[in-house]
């Protein structure tokens, strides 16, 4: 299974009304822009999904556990690889 087809199962499966999660999708000319927001009352996390050309571009998130302990990973690819 390809990156893109991960992300793109990822972002299904957060627009689906089971968990308390924001979504969000724009297209700014060859960027595919996707973002969730997920809280689970023991986590937040925010997940932005960028796309270029149908192609894994790069992925940010952020996850905050409370106690003001957060963790942050961001993560780009050229040519869809890490």
């Amino acid at each position: 299974m390809s990156v893109e087809s991960l992300f793109d199962h990822y972002y299904q499966r957060a627009t689906t009304p089971i968990r308390n999660t924001k979504f969000g999708r724009e297209q700014r000319g060859s960027l595919d822009i996707r973002h969730v927001v997920e809280d689970d009352e023991f986590r937040h996390m925010t997940h932005k999904i960028i796309l270029r050309d149908g192609v894994a571009f790069c992925v940010w998130r952020e996850q905050e556990w409370g106690l003001a302990e957060n963790s942050l990973d961001v993560t780009h690819f050229a040519d869809g690889i890490v």
